[in-house]
Parts: C-alpha cells; structure tokens; sequence
C-alpha cells in the first residue's frame, strides 16, 4: 500500500489520525520500521563504534554513514558491502578530506546483534 500524502489547508484541524497516517508512512518507508528504506548510521568518534547494530545495517534497503567532523563538516558515506564471514563486516565508501581521495572504511562485529566497531 503506497502512502497517501495529505495536503493541509490554514485552519485544518490536527488529530490523532492524521498524525497517525504520517507516522504510518514514515515508519513504512524505513524511518522507524524493521527493514527496508534508508538507514542514517551515526558514529562514535571518540571508540569509533557505529551506532546502528550489524543487522540493523543488514536489513535496510540502503545505508549512509553520517559523519560529523570537529568542524562541523557533516560528510555522507554510502554502504558498500554488508558480509559474514567468521565476523559481521560492513564497509562504507569514504572520502579523505585531506586529498579528496576516495578510500573504503571496514567496520567489524562478532555477532549480527553488536555494534561494529572501526577496524582499518
């Protein structure tokens, strides 16, 4: 079922329902849902952990790593490869901001239900 947007007009009323129906629709395209749609990766600079679980990351139609630098530089970088092996490795596609090369981060879990954590 696709969603159905909602055009509001000054003096509309807010109610549960309505809210409700853009909640539906936000959960169903992947903001709050299990599954499916774009996933926003945080992480933790300061131990390097992501904050969204291998499986999290697995499950999502696409990913982004979002990267806020010192400077307030936010860069977006996309999902590459979700894999298990003998670990849970995603890598994401980076952009060295010091010569704009690109290079590939790998993060790595023990389990699908851990957080990966920054290995090279």
């Amino acid at each position: 079922m696709s969603y159905e947007k909602q055009t509001w007009q000054t003096g509309d009323t807010v109610t549960s329902a309505k809210l409700n129906h853009m909640e539906d629709g936000i959960a169903s395209a992947g903001g709050g849902g299990t599954g499916g749609g774009v996933l926003i990766v945080g992480i933790n600079m300061q131990t390097m952990t992501l904050d969204k679980t291998w499986q999290e990351i697995h499950d999502a139609d696409m990913a982004f790593l979002k990267v806020v630098r010192s400077d307030t530089t936010v860069s977006w970088m996309p999902v590459l490869t979700v894999l298990v092996d003998a670990t849970c490795e995603v890598t994401f596609l980076a952009t060295n901001p010091d010569d704009g090369t690109s290079i590939i981060m790998l993060f790595s879990s023990a389990s699908a239900d851990e957080y990966p954590v920054y290995v090279s």
